[in-house]
């Protein structure tokens, strides 16, 4: 199956989104809480298993959209990311969100590309950025 573009892919609903940032920000309240967790507890957070399961349930993540690393230089990304993700349309902010859970489960025992954007809040700001252009569309019908 060929996979689309970013903007091939509808985004999720207005209440899709906005269920997943308070996913998000619940998962980023949890981390910074528990800066100290090794990985393994980091995967164990409650909050951990609500933000992955609502990524999926709320359609962040996409069996069309693709998980290529050469899409996001995430090291940028996390270093700026209101700048970074504030330029992104947001469609490119939900490939980055479905490509960061994707990429989650490949580095899983090695490394969590999730909680590292938690951490620079480019999870939270692309969250936001989804659920507010969202918001716009409906506003605007």
């Amino acid at each position: 199956m060929e996979q689309s573009t970013a903007a091939d892919v509808p985004l999720p609903s207005h209440a899709q989104a906005q269920h997943f940032v308070e996913a998000v920000e619940r998962l980023a309240a949890a981390e910074a809480g528990g800066r100290d967790l090794d990985l393994d507890a980091w995967y164990e957070l409650p909050a951990y298993d609500e933000a992955l399961e609502a990524a999926y349930r709320q359609d962040m993540v996409h069996g069309d959209l693709t998980a290529d690393g050469a899409a996001f230089d995430i090291d940028r990304i996390n270093a700026r990311p209101e700048e970074q993700v504030g330029a992104m349309s947001a469609a490119q902010a939900r490939h980055l969100v479905h490509w960061l859970w994707r990429n989650e489960r490949v580095s899983h025992g090695y490394g969590s590309p999730v909680r590292e954007a938690v951490r620079s809040r480019t999870l939270q700001i692309a969250a936001r950025r989804i659920a507010e252009a969202r918001r716009t569309a409906c506003t605007h019908l």
